[in-house]
């Protein structure tokens, strides 16, 4: 790929990142996330290989500009390693003098909205063949089907029973969303089930040892009535790729004991070999690292994090399995960068295989997360990733799964992630607090989360709110409590180009709130271009129903709030509620269509301020129970 052609005359750019020219996709300069000088742009690609591309200019400016991609730093107007990997990218430009205005690439196509993803998903219910029980739609707080995409799922229960389905691309990787009993004590069980490959049986060994939770939050793992959380993943690397056409079935046989099956989603990709070891890297193995040998590689890592810095290098995780204890790691060193073969190959796993961030310019590239959190104990649990009064943290390309959050950022600035797969948490999956500014996190796929999937909660405990934050092109869905994306207060956030879909219960798909004692909303926050798809939920405790976008005062919003060009179907109750008794300043609803199941939209009990609407179509009644104190305009 070749960054070439020096354009100096100002380009005149119509959409955000990603918008299609004549010559290519443009990705604005003013719209790239900025890490200490640089400019940096999530690129997609479909396939490894060379992609060619240009350099903006802005009228009068000269001269090349340093590029990076993935981290690594070339030559402006040389080519850049040759390709870009398959998958999310990052193309880095430095512009300390803010020369440049666009970046232009062909053959990148990135989805509209939502993460672009190199998996295809494929929905149970919807598969080609099935000779057993689909479950019907459920919005009910601990019905199975209320967790399960699109909220319906096939439950094996018969010898024989089975889904079948029909590989649409060549894929060499399976992902299976799965449910099976829990034991009879607690604590999960395990379990064979075949899968069918052209009519070859091979084992997947599944268990519930992760899932299942009982009584009132934060929960215990000992049985009742009350069981919920019922879904997890489980990851296959098959030997070889196999063409599309290739009929996959997963069948409950004799063998396989367990009382029942339920099957949601399986996600097929073609996963690239492992990469290479590069150059400028030290082995976290040339330090006491053993692959696939499940003794603590803690003191290796670290042993390896420093030698790099003495010389300058970045720390190497080679393919294969290491194994971590105790507490998180932390890194201490500035300027570190920790990269992996890729998500599928390097995998750091246990109760202490995450990071503590303690010092600037760290970054973190392709490779895999899995702890082994059972239960959630907000004093104590895995953490991904937890930068802390550092900036410039980038974590790229990373899977996090079974810890209790996936990154918790407190004081942060400049923080990037991109990219990465966050499933099946006992808490958040992304959560900006105190104080953490200046950050994006973008084209992200987050599932199964047991809190807020992406948060930006600006506490009070801290000495300045939230900031100029952006949360733009991800897709979560499944939370099995709060909310999709939620935002407590803060300054001049940005939520846009996201696909949010089914929320379970106690929150809803986008959720303004005064919750926690955050800072005091002020600016600006924008809620753009959002496609949220069965969201909302039900606050059982309290029997107080929430819309798929839900403002909620508990204390004063005089921040203006704008709504525009968000797509809601199939909202569970309302496409848009605004409650909670106090006075909401200025919402402005534009050109966005709500389709709910109840009201469109419901302004509850107690509210001032005003709401001004155009261009907004919605299905149902608009209900405003506070019509002396709150007005709405444009109806």
């Amino acid at each position: 790929m070749r960054l070439t052609d020096v354009v100096r005359e100002a380009l005149l750019i119509m959409a955000l990142t990603g918008c299609a020219k004549n010559d290519g996709i443009v990705f604005q300069a003013d719209k790239a996330f900025r890490r200490d000088g640089w400019l940096v742009f999530a690129v997609y690609a479909p396939s490894a290989g060379t992609y060619a591309g240009k350099v903006m200019y802005a009228k009068g400016a000269h001269g090349p500009v340093d590029v990076a991609v993935n981290g690594v730093t070339v030559a402006a107007e040389t080519a850049i390693n040759g390709s870009l990997n398959a998958g999310i990218n990052t193309i880095s430009l430095k512009d300390s003098d803010a020369r440049v205005t666009a970046l232009v690439l062909q053959g990148v196509v990135p989805a509209s909205r939502g993460a672009t993803v190199g998996y295809r998903q494929y929905e149970a219910e919807l598969a080609i063949a099935t000779n057993a029980e689909v479950l019907p739609d459920s919005r009910a707080y601990r019905e199975c089907a209320s967790e399960a995409s699109g909220r319906s799922a096939v439950r094996l229960v018969n010898t024989g029973d089975y889904v079948e389905m029909s590989a649409e691309a060549a894929f060499n990787a399976l992902t299976l969303r799965y449910c099976i009993p829990d034991a009879e004590d607690g604590g999960g069980i395990d379990a064979s089930l075949g899968l069918y490959i052209n009519d070859e049986r091979r084992d997947v060994r599944l268990t519930s040892k992760y899932t299942w939770v009982y009584g009132a939050f934060p929960w215990t793992n000992a049985p009742d009535e009350s069981g919920h959380h019922f879904f997890d993943d489980i990851h296959v690397l098959l030997p070889q790729t196999l063409p599309a056409g290739t009929r996959l079935r997963l069948q409950k046989d004799a063998a396989d004991t367990a009382a029942y099956y339920l099957i949601d989603l399986v996600e097929l990709e073609e996963v690239a070999p492992p990469a290479q070891q590069p150059a400028n890297a030290l082995s976290i193995t040339d330090y006491g690292a053993i692959v696939n040998d499940n003794e603590d590689d803690k003191l290796a890592l670290l042993r390896c994090v420093q030698a790099a810095g003495k010389a300058g290098k970045e720390v190497w995780i080679p393919a294969g399995e290491f194994n971590f204890n105790g507490a998180a790691i932390e890194i201490t060193v500035p300027d570190t960068v920790i990269r992996g073969a890729g998500m599928w190959h390097s995998v750091l796993r246990g109760l202490g295989a995450g990071f503590k961030i303690s010092a600037h310019n760290v970054s973190f590239y392709d490779f895999g997360i899995i702890g082994e959190e059972t239960r959630r104990d907000d004093n104590f649990g895995l953490i991904g990733f937890a930068p802390s009064f550092f900036s410039n943290t980038l974590i790229q390309n990373v899977w996090m799964e079974h810890v209790k959050v996936g990154v918790w950022a407190n004081h942060a600035d400049a923080l990037y992630v991109a990219g990465c797969r966050i499933r099946n948490t006992f808490a958040d999956g992304v959560n900006l607090c105190g104080g953490t500014s200046n950050s994006m996190i973008e084209q992200c796929a987050i599932r199964n989360t047991g809190d807020d999937a992406l948060a930006l909660w600006s506490s009070s405990n801290y000495d300045r709110p939230d900031r100029a934050n952006t949360i733009r092109h991800n897709t979560a869905g499944l939370q099995w409590l709060a909310n999709n994306i939620a935002v407590y207060g803060g300054v001049d956030n940005v939520i846009t180009d996201n696909v949010l879909h089914d929320t379970v219960c106690f929150g809803a798909g986008v959720n303004i709130s005064t919750n926690f004692t955050p800072y005091a909303f002020d600016g600006t926050l924008t809620i753009a271009r959002n496609t949220l798809q069965r969201c909302g939920g039900r606050n059982y405790d309290a029997g107080v129903d929430y819309g798929a976008i839900w403002v909620r005062c508990p204390e004063h919003i005089d921040a203006t709030i704008v709504i525009q060009g968000n797509e809601v179907s199939d909202a569970t109750y309302y496409g848009l509620s605004i409650e909670g008794g106090h006075r909401v300043h200025e919402v402005c609803v534009e050109n966005n269509r709500f389709e709910s199941r109840s009201q469109g939209i419901d302004i509850g009990a107690g509210i001032s301020g005003t709401m001004t609407m155009k261009d907004t179509v919605f299905s149902g009644a608009l209900l405003n129970r506070s019509e002396t104190t709150f007005t709405i305009a444009g109806r």
